[in-house]
């Protein structure tokens, strides 16, 4: 295969995208081509069982962790760059792959392909984190994004480190559902899910159609926030605020989902930056709801992995009545 370098090409700037994307893992090997680029994955080594057999007992932190760069180096790498040598050497050409150790880590938390949350006792460029415990690092779990919820970032963010620290489950659970009496007390303006409004025209009816055909309606395959963007933009149609402009493509927006029990049955809103007062005192926020997508659904998955169940606001287990962890 003939590599050749160009600068023939332009970057466009298509803001904050909303997709779903996949991981590509290649079975008993994690080099592959895409586009005939070569790609390669990380691969994480656990020492438990090393440590086991060699009867190790380490006083700290950082004890364990100058150990493991020592038997990285001096066992790991020379292994790893024989069997990289012997590959190259059965091909008749030069080995130009290098694997390099990264970070000692902790622990690792890993809810599913690049989407894992660990903690770091020291990195590839030799920071060390031994006296705050270790540096967390959340790849692909959504917590830090910010499209996500203030409130749900804040406290999930933690409970991943309680993860990461092993604390039993019963300590996470009374962590965890008092929270829920948290978002009880938010309003439109506090509790929302920001996001990139895209694709206007391919999924939202013109407002002036709706509006002339006498109702709402949504075109197929309508996501949650382009069904808030046509509400917005008929609600204040049909209200008369022209003061509130409509909504179009390319537009940063607030969603909330809120109660069907207004006078255009709708269940969920869409704004932008502030939130219009005629809005908030119009429509009422989905406490429940919220709590759902944006809480209890990421936690259940993180349960799941966990093999603890579902999450429930309430145990009716003798061992949650007695108080024993699970």
């Amino acid at each position: 295969m003939k590599i050749e370098t160009s600068n023939d090409f332009t970057i466009e700037d298509l803001g904050i995208q909303e997709v779903n994307v996949y991981d590509i893992e290649v079975a008993d090997n994690h080099n592959f081509f895409g586009n005939d680029i070569l790609v390669h994955n990380s691969n994480y080594l656990t020492l438990e069982e090393v440590i086991e057999k060699m009867g190790l007992h380490f006083k700290t932190e950082k004890e364990f962790g100058k150990w493991a760069i020592k038997f990285s180096d001096e066992v790991i790498q020379p292994q790893i760059d024989k069997c990289l040598d012997d590959y190259a050497f059965e091909f008749g050409v030069p080995n130009v792959i290098s694997f390099q150790r990264e970070k000692i880590i902790k622990s690792m938390f890993i809810v599913a392909g690049k989407n894992y949350a660990l903690k770091a006792l020291e990195d590839e460029d030799g920071n060390e984190f031994y006296d705050i415990g270790g540096k967390t690092k959340i790849t692909g779990i959504p917590v830090k994004k910010s499209t996500a919820q203030k409130l749900a970032k804040d406290h999930l963010t933690v409970v991943l480190d309680m993860i990461l620290e092993a604390k039993p489950k019963k300590e996470i659970l009374d962590y965890v559902r008092p929270i829920r009496e948290i978002y009880d007390k938010q309003d439109l303006s506090e509790l929302n899910i920001r996001g990139m409004m895209n694709k206007y025209d391919k999924y939202c009816y013109p407002t002036e159609h709706l509006v002339k055909d006498g109702g709402l309606n949504y075109k197929f395959k309508a996501g949650a926030r382009h069904k808030g963007v046509t509400n917005h933009n008929y609600v204040a149609s049909m209200e008369g605020w022209s003061h509130i402009y409509p909504i179009g493509d390319n537009t940063m927006t607030k969603m909330a989902y809120i109660l069907p029990n207004n006078k255009y049955g709708i269940d969920v809103i869409c704004w932008e930056d502030k939130l219009p007062k005629e809005l908030d005192e119009l429509f009422e926020i989905d406490h429940n709801t919220m709590w759902e997508k944006g809480f209890k659904t990421m936690l259940n998955r993180w349960f799941g992995v966990l093999d603890w169940g579902e999450f429930k606001m309430l145990e009716n287990s003798m061992d949650d009545f007695f108080g024993f962890d699970d």
